[in-house]
């Protein structure tokens, strides 16, 4: 399934004609500082990197990592790839799409992977991305010190969650298709 609809996002895969609007995204600081691999400054390079490393099974299986599309164009990227990771352009901070976005990315990954347990986390200060986790039902495990963030290239507190799947469907609050 190349797309996943919501009752406001679409979540499809990349094309590489998403490379510019991944850019400049991902380029904004204020994004950037809450992620551990992305670099600041980012460049379009990279941009389009990322999405050839998704389209080529390098980053993920495939479905695992998905671009987040709204009314107005690419506003995201939600995966599942070694744990649950997110990011939102800034322009749609504060509308829920974040949390909308990862309910049905794992709705999706735990009918491809019943039973399991899926892990996230957020840096300390990430109070936004708590909310999210929480709400989708994670839990905190513990915590690792001195994580780095590539785009500040400091060390920040990392602390993880973990979701299991009879814990999701518990709590699953955001969706359903339309």
């Amino acid at each position: 399934m190349d797309e996943i609809k919501t009752k406001r996002l679409l979540l499809r895969l990349p094309h590489m004609n998403d490379a510019p609007a991944v850019y400049d995204a991902l380029n904004d600081l204020e994004v950037a500082r809450w992620l551990t691999k992305v670099p600041h400054p980012y460049s379009i390079t990279e941009a389009t990197g990322f999405i050839g490393k998704i389209l080529s099974g390098e980053i993920g299986k495939p479905g695992e990592v998905r671009l987040i599309f709204d009314a107005d164009g690419l506003c995201g990227c939600v995966g599942v790839e070694n744990g649950l990771g997110y990011w939102i352009a800034k322009r749609a901070w504060g509308r829920g799409y974040a949390t909308e976005a990862a309910d049905a990315l794992l709705k999706w990954y735990f009918e491809q992977n019943p039973g399991q347990n899926i892990k996230s986390g957020h840096f300390t200060g990430n109070d936004a991305s708590a909310r999210v986790l929480t709400k989708l039902g994670f839990a905190y495990t513990g915590e690792i010190e001195n994580s780095t963030c590539a785009a500040t290239k400091t060390n920040v507190d990392l602390y993880q969650m973990s979701l299991p799947e009879k814990e999701f469907r518990q709590n699953t609050i955001v969706n359903s298709p339309p």
